[in-house]
């Protein structure tokens, strides 16, 4: 039981990392900077850094539960497929921190120190530039964590779902198993009965034939 719910808030867990990844990569991020959106890019980021914020928490928190639910189950359950869906969420969690931890403080300090996205001071543009470089190393490390994720998603939920049909077959084979020995319970017992029939049957000719032959007997007269 407790096994199983592991394996539920696992997989639960693992769906909302992958999840809010795509989700902010293809519904967030490229919509709130698309012309017209917002009255300046200067907004559009800020908006958007508030939702990287949020997003970071969350994504620690749910690879934090993934990897050490996977991680009781490796130990109790030592297969490599749950070892290696271990190993990916351990990737993607470490992902997470770096970028929560070490990245985002960084970004957000230089996103202040900049302030105006759409016209960059001459004073400003080496913290531009450091900008573009943390933002496209945090643009791959999003990558790595989403591919890690979704990789561990795949092997452990395939891990369930062939552990699930080894059970059903196995109790497919039980129930035939069961089967067959009451049906052959069943013709041992029948062939039980004629045999007692069978038994009882020459005993009652045998009665029968010992019956005649003494009346025979007493019906023969006596020599005169």
């Amino acid at each position: 039981m407790f096994r199983g719910l592991l394996h539920i808030v696992a997989i639960l867990a693992l769906g909302i990392l992958v999840g809010s990844l795509l989700f902010f990569g293809t519904g967030v991020a490229s919509v709130i900077f698309r012309d017209g959106l917002l009255p300046s890019r200067t907004l559009a980021g800020v908006v958007n850094g508030a939702i990287i914020h949020r997003l970071a928490v969350t994504q620690g928190l749910v690879a934090t539960i993934a990897v050490l639910s996977l991680g009781y189950l490796a130990l109790v359950t030592p297969r490599s497929t749950s070892r290696v869906a271990t190993g990916f969420a351990l990737v993607s969690l470490l992902c997470t921190l770096y970028a929560g931890l070490i990245l985002l403080p960084e970004i957000s300090q230089l996103r202040f120190e900049i302030a105006d996205f759409d016209h960059i001071l001459e004073a400003k543009k080496g913290a531009h530039e450091r900008f573009g470089v943390l933002h496209s190393r945090y643009t791959f490390v999003a990558m790595i964590q989403l591919l890690s994720g979704t990789l561990a998603l795949i092997l452990h939920s395939l891990w369930v779902w062939r552990r699930g049909s080894n059970r059903v077959q196995e109790g497919g084979l039980q129930v035939e198993r069961g089967t067959s020995k009451g049906e052959k319970g069943s013709r041992e017992g029948e062939t039980g009965t004629a045999e007692r029939q069978s038994n009882g049957n020459k005993k009652q000719e045998t009665h029968s034939e010992s019956s005649e032959n003494v009346t025979k007997v007493e019906e023969t007269p006596e020599a005169s």
